[in-house]
């Protein structure tokens, strides 16, 4: 099965590591079996995948400000306009 999700949490749920494999963006991108990254199995899947553990699968810090500023100046914007929902 291949699906692609914004959930990551449902690998959580497969108890075989040799058939998950993570999409990472590098200069490229790059496939990886998730059993031979050798990751301790006391640590979730979804938690190294958000913990960006294997590098290009997690948004930058500078990314994730850039973001919320975005959100918090079109929030004041459209709090002031009576546009607010």
């Amino acid at each position: 099965m291949v699906y692609s999700t914004h959930y990551i949490e449902l690998i959580d749920d497969s108890e075989r590591k040799d058939e998950n494999y993570i999409l990472a963006r590098k200069q490229q991108t790059h496939v990886y079996r998730y059993s031979d990254l050798n990751i301790r199995g006391d640590i979730k899947k979804s938690d190294v995948f958000k913990s960006n553990y294997i590098g290009g699968t997690a948004p930058s810090d500078a990314h994730l400000v850039a973001l919320k500023k975005t959100l918090a100046q079109n929030m004041r914007v459209h709090t002031k306009t009576g546009d607010a929902k």
